[in-house]
């Protein structure tokens, strides 16, 4: 890499809605929340003429909309909900997207690996991440380094590289994934890729040897487009 998982292990809370004190809107309208890392589920009673007023919200927003006592309905607005919570949570990985190469902040040794410019896409979907980088090198030449790898620890084919032909992936948690990089089946280069909670900034870290036996020290430093 000079370039995440198993999911992380979670501990399932259950709440009751008749734990949760409601929050009164008016006389005709009483609501209750329940609030995750980053979905919020909200629980809305209205009663009969009661009247919403026109809004808009800047996240989107999913309504099941049920009749006092309908059980089935209800467990069917659950489970939507469920999927939904799944669904945003897979596409909200936090290494996915755009970034940018920040060269004031990251250090090549040695510097004649500095790149002039780097971008860096990455899609990750459940345990599985492609990458795409692309940029220009220390010569003035385009790059495009390319793989998709599963979070398994084994090896998959690694493209773009001169001194390396593979690359092996494991998940220590959301934000953080450890790498290794080979040449022909041997590993020359190890590293970590750490994604910071606030999701701006990605940082790199990578140490091993050239096909030449040139020894490499990186910390390379991405801003989220």
């Amino acid at each position: 890499m000079p370039t995440s998982m198993p999911t992380p292990t979670q501990t399932a809370v259950h709440h009751r809605w008749s734990e949760i004190p409601p929050e009164q809107i008016g006389s005709s309208i009483a609501r209750r929340f329940i609030t995750g890392d980053r979905v919020t589920v909200a629980k809305f009673e209205f009663k009969r003429a009661a009247h919403v007023r026109s809004h808009a919200h800047e996240s989107e927003e999913m309504l099941c909309a049920t009749r006092r006592n309908n059980m089935a309905r209800l467990l069917a607005c659950i489970g939507a909900v469920a999927l939904s919570m799944t669904i945003s949570a897979q596409a909200a990985d936090p290494a996915s997207g755009v970034w940018e190469l920040n060269l004031t902040k990251s250090t090549f040794v040695p510097a004649t690996h500095t790149p002039r410019s780097q971008t860096r896409t990455y899609q990750v979907k459940g345990k599985q991440e492609t990458a795409r980088h692309t940029g220009v090198d220390a010569q003035g030449n385009p790059t495009l380094i390319e793989f998709t790898a599963t979070y398994d620890g084994k090896d998959y084919p690694l493209k773009g590289y001169p001194d390396w032909d593979s690359i092996a992936m494991k998940r220590i948690d959301a934000y953080t994934t450890e790498f290794t990089q080979s040449r022909g089946g041997k590993v020359t280069l190890s590293g970590k890729r750490v994604v910071s909670k606030d999701g701006k900034t990605m940082t790199v870290t990578a140490k091993g040897t050239t096909a030449k036996g040139e020894r490499v020290d990186y910390q390379i430093v991405l801003d989220k487009r």
